[in-house]
């Protein structure tokens, strides 16, 4: 089975729970009609029974018994109905309609839930969760709403799921899943450079100015407090995934104390008068004078800009700076992965085989090509 095809098992497994949960809060309205549930046992006798009946029943299941209960759970035989597996392909199927019927009456059959002393894991547990089981290195508990209300803790047990937060989960998962297993396969590694900056307003474009192959810049900060970050031109993230972004800095000046550099990603602005939010990605200390590489490993998305904004207690609003960041370039290199196929793989798929077609990693000996690259497991 591909990668991607055990992806779509997972959603389809999780949207058959979910049915499961509400069909099962609807039977117990008394939503099926006597003569309805008399037809669904039917329908179960037409296209179960004959596998599913006595001491030899196929996978253990005794269908026949089952049908003679007031209740038993349900979960598995209705899984397998709602995600096709069951009736098997070589067999005979209900339709749509038949297997809506089969569908309800075994939501009925689920005995009255019971609440469970169970300890509910919060967003940030579960997106560190699906993070070690899927191997990736997401940060998405921001999509997730804080939904703790007058409790103490968000993994309050006594805390009930809207419909919004139940969807917010789902689409963190899908998510996460699609960057864990492209739908498109995954995006061929590339390498940007560069040493220009987009255009600011002329009140910024006074605290940096050209130095030696680079530029060099000064503490921007205003009297209201705002901090102009000068944006990078000529690198634009094409899709969602990690990044290395290497500086060549030094420090330029006579004092002791490091120059930082703050490192931002965000929609481009003009000038303060219109800012766009920006999220800190790290931020890097020049101790040294001489030139050195800096690299560190961020999360970018499309439409998102790398940034900078120099801090200096010695150069706070210096015009044309003598002393402070100095920038020569940014090299950016990404989406990158660790090994090829991913390691993450290993991890999920254990001994199955994989088999790749390209190599992002563009690594020596490698074909060139602009087509995207997969990775199956089977």
């Amino acid at each position: 089975m591909s990668a991607y095809r055990s992806c779509q098992t997972i959603r389809s497994a999780s949207f058959a729970a979910c049915m499961f949960a509400y069909l099962s809060i609807l039977n117990h309205l008394n939503v099926l009609a006597a003569a309805d549930v008399k037809e669904s046992k039917q329908l179960f006798h037409q296209y179960c029974i004959d596998c599913h009946e006595g001491s030899h029943a196929e996978g253990n299941l005794d269908l026949s018994a089952l049908l003679t209960k007031n209740g038993f759970d349900a979960t598995l035989v209705f899984e397998n109905i709602a995600t096709g597996k069951m009736p098997p392909v070589d067999a005979d199927s209900p339709s749509d309609g038949e297997r809506r019927k089969m569908l309800s009456w075994l939501a009925g059959q689920q005995p009255e839930p019971k609440r469970n002393s169970f300890r509910r894991i919060s967003r940030h547990e579960f997106v560190h969760s699906v993070n070690d089981l899927l191997g990736t290195k997401l940060d998405l508990s921001d999509q997730i709403p804080d939904d703790r209300g007058t409790y103490d803790f968000d993994s309050d047990r006594r805390i009930q799921l809207s419909s919004e937060v139940l969807g917010s989960y789902f689409a963190v998962s899908d998510t996460m899943l699609d960057s864990a297993f492209p739908p498109a396969g995954f995006v061929n590694e590339q390498t940007w450079v560069t040493n220009k900056l987009k255009d600011s307003n002329e009140v910024y474009k006074l605290y940096i100015r050209d130095h030696e192959e680079g530029i060099l810049f000064s503490w921007t900060r205003e009297n209201n407090g705002n901090s102009y970050s000068f944006f990078y031109d000529n690198f634009d993230p094409p899709v969602a995934g990690w990044y290395d972004l290497t500086f060549d800095a030094a420090k330029v000046g006579d004092f002791e104390e490091d120059v930082s550099i703050q490192v931002h990603a965000g929609k481009y602005y003009y000038a303060d008068d219109r800012p766009q939010p920006q999220r800190l990605l790290d931020v890097i200390s020049l101790g040294d004078r001489e030139l050195k590489t800096y690299t560190i490993c961020v999360f970018l998305n499309p439409g998102e800009n790398v940034s900078v904004h120099c801090y200096s207690r010695h150069n706070w609003r210096q015009k044309s700076p003598k002393q402070g960041a100095y920038i020569r370039q940014l090299r950016a290199r990404g989406p990158v992965l660790n090994k090829w196929p991913p390691s993450r793989y290993g991890k999920l798929f254990g001994d199955l085989p994989i088999k790749t077609s390209g190599n992002p990693k563009r690594e020596r000996g490698s074909e060139r090509s602009n087509a995207q690259s997969l990775a199956y497991a089977f």
